[in-house]
């Protein structure tokens, strides 16, 4: 998937809201749904996995600079990190429901909804896959988020991985989400993750765009006079994230978010940029951890031993 922002017909915003915003209430469906006009449910969900995403780059940018300042630091808050992860993912995965939303309040007539709305579920069935089992699995099982940091020379990677139970009643990476990697457990890098999920956000919304412009009959208008400002600030700093991930992510595809020499940014997945830390090196592992009242123990990422 490729992406080129901003575009001439919506700014920085995914190119559906043009087919959302000059809709007409009465054919719209939401009120008998208990929803805010489908223009409004994109933008008010769009925004949150904007603004989560902000407020971790923020956090990891702060952390990065003093890495670089001092080969001695590592981030004494990682659990400061727990809920900003969190929100990152729990509004990716409302963001999908609410465009599934859309798809019922705008088609609540039309006898095809439920074809229409197979047909967006297919599209973007790999990428809510990985969302809803993580979501599934705090929700039902409890899990936790649980951040971590890997360090050497300047570089200064902040994961995470969802914990979960482990043989013996270990605490660790959940066998269900996470895989094993040479005999290690493994997580999420904000490096790769963050990128991934904002890229996919704009995947999903030309996703639904496709749908609705299908089934809908919708018509789009120009309409790129909202104000992108924090978007911008996002996308500033996710350009600036360097390409130093996970061992176990190095094998896996590239999402990109670029600065455009003229203007803007291209988003990529899978891009055929060089991750920079691909040769092998020794990293330092640190995590905040709490022990349970009977879960006494519990397993390193990246750690054999």
């Amino acid at each position: 998937m490729k992406f080129q922002i901003p575009s001439k017909k919506t700014g920085y915003y995914p190119e559906v809201i043009s087919l959302l915003k000059n809709m007409e209430c009465s054919n719209a469906g939401h009120s008998e749904l208990g929803l805010n006009h489908p223009a409004d449910v994109f933008y008010f969900s769009f925004l949150e996995v904007i603004d989560s995403a902000k407020r971790l780059l923020e956090r990891l940018r702060s952390d990065a600079l003093k890495r670089k300042e001092s080969y001695a630091y590592t981030p004494d808050n990682l659990e400061d990190y727990r809920v900003d992860i969190f929100n990152l993912i729990f509004f990716s995965a409302n963001f999908i429901e609410a465009c599934q939303s859309i798809l019922k309040s705008v088609l609540h007539k039309d006898e095809r909804f439920t074809k229409a709305s197979r047909e967006f579920k297919d599209l973007t069935s790999s990428y809510r896959a990985h969302v809803s089992k993580i979501i599934n699995e705090v929700k039902h099982k409890h899990r936790r988020v649980r951040p971590f940091s890997s360090s050497w020379d300047a570089n200064l990677v902040v994961g995470y991985y969802i914990e979960g139970v482990l043989p013996g009643g270990t605490l660790g990476a959940d066998p269900l989400i996470h895989d094993d990697f040479h005999g290690m457990k493994t997580g999420f890098s904000l490096n790769r993750n963050i990128p991934y999920h904002l890229i996919n956000t704009y995947f999903v919304s030309s996703a639904l765009s496709s749908v609705l412009v299908k089934y809908s009959g919708l018509n789009s208008s120009k309409c790129n006079n909202f104000s992108s400002d924090e978007i911008k600030k996002c996308f500033d700093m996710l350009s600036d994230l360097p390409l130093l991930f996970f061992p176990d992510e190095i094998e896996m595809k590239v999402p990109s978010i670029k600065r455009n020499k003229a203007e803007g940014f291209s988003l990529e997945l899978p891009s055929g940029r060089k991750i920079e830390n691909r040769r092998p090196h020794i990293m330092n592992i640190s995590l905040s951890q709490r022990i349970g009242l009977q879960a006494r123990s519990f397993s390193l990422p990246y750690f054999r031993g």
